[in-house]
């Protein structure tokens, strides 16, 4: 009994030390540009850094040429890994969402809502990767011309550093 103890507490030692070496050589930093909002005429860039396997934080920042800006924090949970050999190709997330929208400071217009979004990350080679997301919520805080529903849609493409 004694023994079997001893052989479960160095496995689960190793199994631990393994997964954080894992998580130590991942690349942990993203940056990424929304292709949708591009071609929409907008100008957009998100900085990501992964905190664990399961969780990563990051910021958005998108800007329309009708001087319209949007500012999203990101919180990304991840639930579903897939690897192939030892590397990390894909996984699922949800992300709750919150986002500011505001106009040019001359008409004084800002908007902000909250919403669900679930999402797929493709790790492509070393270096880039490729995720779509899609998410609906609502408008809580925001003027006349802005009430209602809330929507994101995106595919972005980036860099891992």
């Amino acid at each position: 009994m004694k023994k079997t103890l001893i052989i479960c507490a160095f496995l689960m030692i190793g199994a631990s030390v393994y997964a954080q070496s894992e998580f130590e050589s991942f690349k942990k930093f993203e940056i990424k540009t929304n292709v949708f909002y591009d071609v929409l005429g907008a100008a957009d860039l998100t900085l990501e850094a992964f905190t664990s396997e399961n969780f990563s934080l990051g910021i958005s920042g998108h800007y329309t040429y009708s001087n319209r800006w949007e500012s999203e924090p990101r919180f990304l949970f991840f639930f579903a890994r897939q690897y192939i050999g030892s590397r990390q190709s894909k996984g699922l997330y949800l992300e709750p969402f919150f986002t500011v929208n505001w106009e040019d400071s001359q008409s004084g217009k800002m908007s902000s809502g909250a919403g669900l979004a679930a999402g797929h990350k493709w790790f492509i080679g070393k270096k880039f990767l490729l995720e779509t997301f899609i998410g609906i919520g609502e408008n809580f805080l925001s003027d006349p011309d802005n009430s209602g529903t809330v929507g994101r849609i995106g595919v972005n493409f980036g860099i891992r550093l």
